[in-house]
């Protein structure tokens, strides 16, 4: 896997969002934690999702959460610092 953030590309990074995704809808508190935070309703969750300001804000709320970060790792085999070059390549593509 590409997890240096020179050598992930977008592709990468939306993969790992859509995964963070998945395990997040896993548990319904989660699910309406990160909605209550973000301000994404479940509407906008199906209009939005595959868009880089979504993915991104997936991300950005994972890794506000140590522990919730440190589960998903855990159950994808995903390193937490994959995580943080998906959100930084993925937050740059927002900015555009």
């Amino acid at each position: 896997m590409m997890w240096e953030s020179e050598k992930m590309n977008q592709g990468e990074a939306e993969r790992i969002a859509t995964q963070v995704i998945s395990f997040l809808s896993q548990d319904d508190s989660i699910l309406e934690r990160f909605l209550a935070l973000t301000g994404w309703t479940p509407a906008a969750l199906r209009s939005e999702a595959g868009r880089s300001a979504f993915f991104t804000s997936v991300l950005e709320f994972l890794l506000s959460d140590e522990s919730l970060l440190l589960a998903f790792s855990a159950n994808s085999g995903t390193p937490p610092q994959a995580v943080t070059n998906a959100h930084s390549l993925l937050a740059k593509h927002t900015l555009l």
